[in-house]
């Protein structure tokens, strides 16, 4: 039977964390584009501490985003703007908030009814 490649960083022996790391360290002194520098910083800062991108590792907007209301000017950190982007989700997930919102589906689908019946009764 063929053997299935096995997602598991640590299958297999070696020390692929310690491997990894000194890839990158050879690549960051090859002088390589700036988005290539920064996505190899923010990969070494996930391998140092693996759930958590130290803040250096997260690069700085080039133009305007908006997270629902909230609008971050160029130069901020991504980081800022995925924060903002968690904490509206899980402010959007609160039990009132989806209770809010199918109350006025609700109320939209019935009042789509009404005139389609109004509309079919008219025709009669």
């Amino acid at each position: 039977m063929e053997q299935q490649p096995s997602n598991d960083p640590t299958a297999g022996g070696g020390d692929w964390r310690a491997a990894a790391q000194a890839a990158i360290a050879f690549l960051q002194d090859k002088g390589v584009p700036a988005n290539v520098a920064s996505a190899l910083r923010s990969l070494a800062g996930a391998l140092a501490a693996p759930g958590e991108i130290p803040d250096e590792a997260w690069p700085a907007l080039t133009e305007k985003a908006q997270v629902h209301g909230t609008v971050f000017e160029p130069g901020t950190s991504t980081k800022a703007v995925v924060e903002e982007a968690v904490r509206y989700y899980l402010f959007e997930q609160q039990p009132p908030r989806v209770a809010s919102r199918a109350k006025v589906l609700d109320r939209f689908g019935a009042q789509v009814g009404a005139l389609v019946n109004s509309k079919a009764e008219a025709n009669d």
